[in-house]
């Protein structure tokens, strides 16, 4: 079986990063530059053959300008960091076992590459609290579900 990661439309990232934020553009602004940059990176990795000299520039302004001048990131960074410390890590990890000969490996890859979804329940948390994370922690999740095709 081979599984897909969805890319849920614009509408529904709004709907789920906005209730997710409660109204802090900040909050959502950090969450939609997250998602722009490892889209850049995995299309990186994935689609090298189409990648173009402008999504160099656009992956450059999002790391290097745009996230660490998100007023969202300097309010949170101690908490943000280590977690963007481990998404790369799990990112890592599950590019190794995407190659394994082990079923076992080749089955958890593709759940530990979508912890990212973790960075956006943080977020949710940091904006309003248990029981908004709570509020939005499966909805967020799903926004990552792996799907066969």
């Amino acid at each position: 079986m081979k599984l897909k990661s969805p890319s849920p439309s614009p509408e529904v990232l709004q709907q789920v990063f906005g209730a997710a934020s409660l109204g802090d553009n900040d909050a959502y602004d950090y969450m939609r530059l997250w998602i722009k940059a490892t889209r850049l990176i995995d299309d990186l990795f994935d689609e090298i053959e189409d990648w173009a000299e402008e999504k160099t520039y656009q992956l450059a302004q999002t790391l290097l300008v745009d996230l660490p001048a998100n007023k969202f990131f300097h309010a949170h960074s101690s908490a943000l960091l280590p977690h963007h410390l481990t998404v790369l890590n799990a990112w890592r990890d599950s590019n190794e076992w995407k190659k394994s000969e082990e079923k076992p490996k080749q089955l958890h890859a593709h759940v530990i590459c979508e912890q990212t979804a973790d960075i956006f329940i943080l977020v949710s948390y940091l904006t309003g609290g248990y029981e908004n994370m709570r509020n939005n922690s499966l909805k967020i999740r799903e926004l990552f579900l792996k799907e066969d095709f």
